[in-house]
């Protein structure tokens, strides 16, 4: 397993002064290597490779002493993502997707670099990592003992700066017997579980960012008041950010130790789903569902039950609200905020807790609504059922 560990760096203003003007070297680095591929290819019609421009920095390296004065390894970083960007745009593009072609960036867009070469160093509890020409970069935390340790990244905040270290854990053993749950993830309700269990839907507090939104209209442009404000803005989005990420590590942790280690949760296209609408009412939904952050919040549940033995598994989400989890009827003029009512049982039920324990079915609910559609159009084709039946 890869995991990523994530830590406050203790840093001086030496430090953070440092690591301004290296990030800013990369900068430099990243658009030269970009300008470079895209001169080479209106040329000869071929890309420059990773390795080219590799070599390039070795020679640069010799010919200008201020750019010998920082690690190597460290900034390779730079050219190493300019080449796994160019890789994911031909992947988008083989795969009939319509990727925008790779910018020229300014310096507030370039936060971290990372190495693989890098040295951890202990003093009671207290970790460090020495890069030439940024200093030590010193944080209080432990790892894992038994773990290999792959990636130093450096990471500049509005408020603070953060070091991650990638790990590769051994493969966990642990076997969780406990039964699996379904988990249906929504608006109103953050989620509902097979058993019955929901959690509110979170909510922001957008009151100080708003604010700061307002100052930094009024600003002057390019001055440095406008610099100030924008770095208050970005202030108040990381405070912002930080409360909902840990609102749901706590509510993820408390899922995988108390209710179980395997899930059943829907494989959603948030993306589509948030698509820009020109409904003023579309724009408040997309709103409201990228406020509960749900992809992030399976992402923390999918490793945490790995971890704990167990595993998430994504199911088709189609008509597993709709569907009857006790007769396996459909129910196809089901409102958005409506509770399941079976009309022939007298069985209700809240829909998203209805869907939550159609997730423990697997994909078969999906295959079975898809199945009653067609049948139910074939009826109202004939004139044996109304539409609105």
């Amino acid at each position: 397993m890869i995991r990523t560990f994530t830590f406050t760096a203790m840093a001086s203003r030496l430090t953070h002064a440092r690591l301004d003007a290296f990030l800013r070297e990369q900068q430099d680095l990243r658009n030269a290597g970009l300008e470079e591929r895209l001169a080479a290819y209106q040329k000869i019609g071929k890309g420059i490779s990773y390795l080219a421009q590799q070599k390039g920095l070795t020679e640069l390296r010799q010919d200008c002493p201020e750019h010998n004065q920082y690690s190597c390894p460290a900034q390779r970083s730079a050219l190493r993502r300019l080449d796994r960007a160019f890789k994911n745009f031909f992947r988008r593009v083989k795969a009939g997707e319509k990727p925008s072609f790779l910018r020229f960036k300014s310096a507030h867009r370039i936060r971290s670099f990372d190495t693989q070469q890098f040295s951890l160093h202990a003093k009671g509890d207290i970790q460090s990592v020495a890069v030439k020409g940024i200093g030590r970069s010193r944080f209080k935390g432990e790892l894992p003992n038994n773990v290999k340790r792959k990636v130093f990244r450096v990471v500049r905040l509005a408020k603070r700066i953060k070091v991650q270290i990638v790990c590769a854990l051994p493969d966990v053993r642990l076997v969780d017997n406990r039964l699996a749950l379904g988990l249906d993830v929504g608006v109103d309700c953050l989620y509902a579980l097979s058993n019955g269990e929901t959690a509110p839907g979170l909510k922001r507090d957008l009151s100080r960012i708003k604010r700061c939104q307002r100052k930094l209209a009024r600003a002057q442009r390019r001055s440095n008041n406008q610099r100030k404000k924008r770095a208050s803005l970005a202030k108040a989005w990381q405070t912002e950010r930080e409360r909902a990420q840990g609102q749901l590590h706590e509510l993820s942790t408390m899922l995988v130790k108390k209710c179980a280690a395997n899930w059943f949760v829907e494989d959603l296209d948030i993306q589509g789903m948030t698509r820009k609408g020109k409904r003023k009412a579309k724009a408040g939904l997309n709103r409201s569902i990228l406020e509960q952050n749900w992809s992030e919040f399976i992402s923390m549940l999918s490793y945490k039950a790995e971890r704990a033995g167990g595993k998430v598994e994504k199911v088709n989400a189609a008509y597993t609200s709709k569907t009857y989890n006790k007769r396996g009827g459909v129910q196809h003029d089901l409102g958005r905020r409506e509770h399941l009512h079976c009309v022939y049982c007298g069985h209700r039920d809240h829909r998203d807790v209805n869907a939550a324990k159609n997730m423990l079915l697997g994909n078969l609910v999906s295959q079975a609504g898809r199945a009653a559609r067609r049948v139910r159009s074939k009826a109202v084709t004939a004139g044996l059922l109304t539409a609105s039946a």
